[in-house]
């Protein structure tokens, strides 16, 4: 069974709702199917109503994501995304194993109505039969996110955690946002 750690989790959660409208990708570290220990944000889309660049970044940057999982004793064991919805959401195209592990993250109304679904290969995974959260921040008092993300930030350069506010200032009538309804 795979265990989780919350502050994995709760590291996704947090690049998606920065850069929501938006949708955030990155990658899961952890130990074969027994261990997912941490999330390292890599990329996100260009815009929140065109989704051509989705994944963009997995490949190009799977070498980094290695190279600080090892440095962790940890493997690449998959990918996750955010998305407004789950269902019908396409797979990276770049595969690391025959069934990688994929998370889509929904982002909802707030982070409490948030949740996330994990796929292994085609198979939609199942809380308490194939899965469960640690109770605890961690699983490893010795590994935490924040060491594993300082070293990703080393490797891989600063995080772009923006969700393109300040260009819909800058741009005027330019639609990246969603606009509500009179």
């Amino acid at each position: 069974m795979l265990l989780i750690s919350r502050e994995s989790l709760v590291r996704l959660g947090k690049h998606a709702w920065h850069v929501y409208p938006l949708e955030a990708f990155g990658y899961l570290l952890g130990k074969g199917n027994e261990r997912l220990s941490a999330a390292l944000p890599c990329a996100k889309t260009s815009r929140w109503d065109e989704f051509a660049d989705r994944w963009t970044g997995i490949e190009q940057h799977y070498s980094k994501a290695r190279a600080v999982a090892d440095k962790f004793d940890l493997e690449v064991l998959g990918f996750y995304a955010s998305t407004q919805s789950i269902d019908g959401y396409p797979k990276p195209l770049f595969s690391i194993t025959s069934e990688p592990l994929i998370l889509l993250y929904s982002t909802q109304c707030c982070r409490g109505c948030s949740g996330f679904n994990l796929d292994s290969g085609e198979r939609r995974l199942t809380i308490k039969e194939d899965y469960l959260i640690a109770p605890g921040k961690r699983l490893d008092l010795t590994l935490n996110q924040d060491k594993v993300l300082k070293e990703w930030r080393r490797v891989f350069g600063p995080i772009d955690y923006s969700n393109g506010y300040l260009r819909e200032i800058e741009e005027p009538g330019r639609n990246y946002y969603p606009k509500p309804n009179p």
